[in-house]
């Protein structure tokens, strides 16, 4: 997962993703999803990282946070090597055959954005493929 994620940079002019790597996105969790929502935050501060993982955590105990009639799951990483980049991924099913950004993905992408710069797409499911390790051989 780290690995994906060094794949992932930011440039100038915005987040780069290619095709390999929204694909090993889409497959990196739980093949029953059928799309991912990616919000990329650029921090203005390293300092501010424990404010993210604060909220992040503070998610679990909020109460108005509702992703309407789809089940979601939510997961934070941070870039191994540089502190001030951070991905939030939505993990849903969504039945609209292009799918948009969800009412709780504009949420967080608001609430996140007084930490850094957003960066907010959605990314549906092209294919899966499943490989196993050299242990189940």
């Amino acid at each position: 997962m780290l690995k994906l994620l060094m794949l992932v940079g930011w440039h100038g002019s915005g987040y780069i993703i290619s095709q390999t790597i929204k694909r090993m996105i889409m497959k990196m969790h739980k093949p029953n999803y059928n799309c991912v929502e990616v919000i990329g935050l650029r921090l203005f501060k390293p300092e501010l990282r424990d404010s993210v993982r604060g909220l992040f955590n503070d998610l679990s105990a909020c109460s108005r946070l509702n992703a309407g009639d789809e089940a979601v799951e939510l997961a934070l990483y941070c870039h191994a090597g540089i502190a001030s980049d951070w991905k939030l991924i939505i993990y849903r099913n969504s039945v609209e055959k292009a799918p948009q950004k969800s009412g709780i993905g504009h949420h967080l992408a608001t609430a996140l954005s007084a930490f850094g710069l957003i960066h907010h797409a959605v990314w549906a499911r092209e294919g899966n493929i499943i490989i196993s390790s050299k242990s189940n051989n």
